[in-house]
């Protein structure tokens, strides 16, 4: 069984002011998107290296939220 589509594609000259419009508003949206990417780079690895010391602080308090939890379960009497 084989997939075979028979049509006609007409288009017209809007079409094409269309893609113009599509490819100026593309334009348009590079000088954010690299202000945006360089915005982004200014953190480097101080930004990474706090994350990394965020992430390990929580880590610790569920870490420690699971112990006491347990230890609690353990004072409870079933």
């Amino acid at each position: 069984m084989s997939n075979s589509f028979d049509f006609e594609l007409v288009a017209s000259d809007q079409v094409s002011e269309a893609i113009d419009r599509i490819n100026e508003a593309v334009r348009d949206l590079e000088p954010k998107l690299d202000k945006t990417k360089e915005g982004l780079k200014l953190g480097g690895q101080e930004t990474a290296d706090g994350l990394s010391g965020f992430i390990s602080r929580l880590e610790n308090m569920s870490k420690s939220a699971r112990d006491n939890v347990q230890f609690i379960g353990d004072m409870v009497p079933h």
